[in-house]
């Protein structure tokens, strides 16, 4: 009886997998999504308000946060950084000084795991 519900088990497992091998996401496109929706930026927006939820926690567009974090992991000085983003020099030093808070606030999240005690395999 054992071994009859064990080779179930099994054949179902099998299937399952062969089903997930067969299966292939499909794309916007094939869903039907209209081309408008589809060329849009990316956005994580969840609600509607004039203003992005990118603007609402970065005070930028995402196009612009990008020049400013290049420029601030570079060592790019802000006013090269403004004339590449459309923004003035002190809008770039608000930004770095944004990107500097919210790494600061959001350090212990980078972190390496602290273990209790010594686990094999772990580094």
């Amino acid at each position: 009886m054992a071994k009859s519900r064990l080779l179930l088990l099994g054949t179902a497992i099998l299937s399952a997998c062969n089903v997930g091998l067969n299966y292939r996401p499909k794309s916007a496109a094939e869903l039907g999504v209209p081309e408008a929706v589809r060329s849009r930026p990316p956005t994580t927006d969840t609600y509607s308000l004039a203003q992005g939820q990118d603007e609402f926690y970065f005070n930028l567009t995402y196009d612009k946060l990008d020049l400013c974090l290049y420029g601030k992991n570079h060592g790019v000085p802000a006013v090269e950084v403004a004339a590449a983003a459309g923004l003035t020099p002190a809008q770039v030093e608000r930004a770095y000084h944004d990107i500097d808070m919210k790494r600061s606030t959001t350090r212990y999240q980078h972190l390496a795991p602290m273990l209790v005690e010594p686990v094999a395999g772990v580094g």
